[in-house]
Formats: structure tokens, C-alpha cells, sequence
């Protein structure tokens, strides 16, 4: 199982995070970025599904902030889940789309694009990133781990099903680009008890090789896999291995995931 987008919805603690992240990072944003995070928590569920690791999140923010998502005087109604890149969901006080609306659709249709051209503007080392979003998250764990675990919801029977599962006798991973220490302290909020030795996080190394692993395992031989994800790139990337085939693919339709992704795959446009 992939975590975030899986059994964990994360969206309003990463983005909470990537804020406090932009604001240490560039003091000078400061009035762009404003003193809250509300403005900034629905824009960002619709582009998180082109999220792999933490960082990217405050790319997004500073994106965003940009775009003028906080000056603008903006009405939100709720979303129903799977609404991940429904751009209707937000109208300006003059009826004019705002300038992030054309921004969301942008990083939707060509994340690494943009997300390239972010890092050499704005003179950005992905480590150092890494690193710094860790370290954000730590403290406001120290300060208030309550808050911090509440911003994180585990999607409605996920843990249940898990549960079920292990104990019908199903073999279960975690492999996540999640910190190791984040994940498992959500995985004991959730109930979920997962061996040490079955978490496989960002220091891990990539989903791929970590599948690749797992099929090599003597103990596991024999074994059907099942390889649950919200993220379609990160499936198809999968299934363009050969050595990988063994591995039966499944695409959630409750993560971070687009409406048109879904339809893609119950179309039987991808195998």
C-alpha cells in the first residue's frame, strides 16, 4: 500500500506545513503568502495528486502565493471526494476566474514542467528541501503533536480493511515517499500495527526498487502481489516494467487522484 492518498489523507497537514516551510524559507514573501494558511487549503487538494515528495508542497504554496491566491477575495464551497482538479469549486468576488485557477491548471497538465522551471528561479536544492520540510514538521510536532495528528485523517475504512486483510493472512507493505518517522507515527494513530521491517519509506529509496525487492524475496516467493496507489504516473511507470509484471496494479479512486484519471482506467484505457 502507498500511503498518503491510500490510508491517510494528509492534504491540510502537508499543505499547513509547506506554509510554514515558505514562510521560514523566503521572510521576504511574507505578504504574499499572508498570515494564514485557509486561503491556500483548497487550492492545494487540487493539485495534489502531481505530489510525490513533501517539498513539492511548498513549491506549490510559493506558486500559488504568486498566482495571488491570498489578496483575492475568494468564496469556497465544499468538495466531494474524488474532486481533485474540479476547478469550479472557487468564484472571485467579480465573477472573473482567478490568476491561480490558470496556475492549477498548468502544474495539472505539465507538473514537471513548471516544477523544473520553479527550481532553477528560485535557486531551489530539492535536498536541502527535503530536509527543511522534515525539520518544519518536527517542530510542530514538538510544540503540538495533537494539531499536527488531527491535520491527518485516515480515509474511512481503510484501516479496517487492513486490518482484515492481515488477518486472513495477506502479507502487508507500506511503501511510501513519506519520512520513515512521520509514517509511523500516523500508522500507531491509525491503529495499524505494521512491522518495522514492512515500512518502506523516502530513505528507502524509489516504489520501484522497493517492489523489485520484495519479488526477490525468498520468503515471499509464491506470493501474489497487489500493489494499491492513488498516483496513475506512478502505476503506469510499473507496469512499463518488465521485470515487474508479476505485480496485479490498483488505482484508488478515494486519493489524490483526478476525476479524469478515474475515468481513464474504468474506460479500460489503461491496462
Amino acid at each position: 500500500f502507498d500511503f498518503d492518498g491510500v490510508i491517510c489523507d494528509s492534504v491540510d497537514e502537508s499543505t499547513e506545513t509547506a506554509f510554514r516551510h515558505a514562510l521560514q524559507r523566503w521572510p521576504e514573501l511574507r505578504r504574499d503568502l499572508g498570515n494564514s494558511v485557509k486561503p491556500f487549503l483548497q487550492p492545494m487538494r487540487v493539485v495534489r495528486p502531481v505530489v510525490e515528495t513533501g517539498w513539492e508542497n511548498t513549491m506549490l504554496v510559493r506558486g500559488l502565493a504568486d498566482g495571488g491566491v491570498v489578496p483575492k477575495e475568494v468564496a469556497y464551497t465544499d468538495l466531494k471526494i474524488p474532486a481533485y482538479a474540479n476547478l469550479k469549486y472557487a468564484v472571485s468576488g467579480d465573477n472573473t476566474p482567478p490568476m491561480w485557477e490558470k496556475l492549477c491548471k498548468d502544474v495539472l497538465r505539465s507538473w514537471d514542467k513548471v516544477r523544473n522551471k520553479w527550481v532553477d528561479n528560485w535557486g531551489i536544492d530539492y535536498k536541502e528541501m527535503i530536509e527543511e520540510f522534515g525539520t518544519i514538521r518536527d517542530e510542530w510536532i514538538e510544540k503540538d503533536v495533537s494539531s499536527w495528528l488531527r491535520r491527518n485523517k485516515a480515509y474511512y475504512m481503510v484501516p479496517d480493511c487492513i486490518e482484515a486483510m492481515m488477518a486472513a493472512g495477506a502479507e502487508v507493505f507500506i511503501i511510501t515517499t513519506k519520512q520513515r518517522r512521520f509514517c509511523t507515527m500516523l500508522l500507531r494513530e491509525f491503529d495499524l500495527e505494521i512491522p518495522d521491517d514492512r515500512i518502506f519509506a523516502l530513505e528507502d529509496g524509489p516504489k520501484l526498487d522497493v517492489l523489485r525487492e520484495l519479488l526477490r524475496r525468498p520468503d515471499l516467493a509464491g506470493r501474489d502481489f497487489h500493489f494499491v496507489e492513488d498516483k496513475l504516473g506512478t502505476l503506469r511507470k510499473v507496469a512499463a516494467e518488465p521485470d515487474l509484471s508479476a505485480v496485479n496494479l490498483h488505482l484508488v479512486t478515494w486519493g489524490y487522484v483526478t476525476v479524469a484519471q478515474v475515468k481513464i482506467v474504468k474506460a479500460g484505457l489503461e491496462e
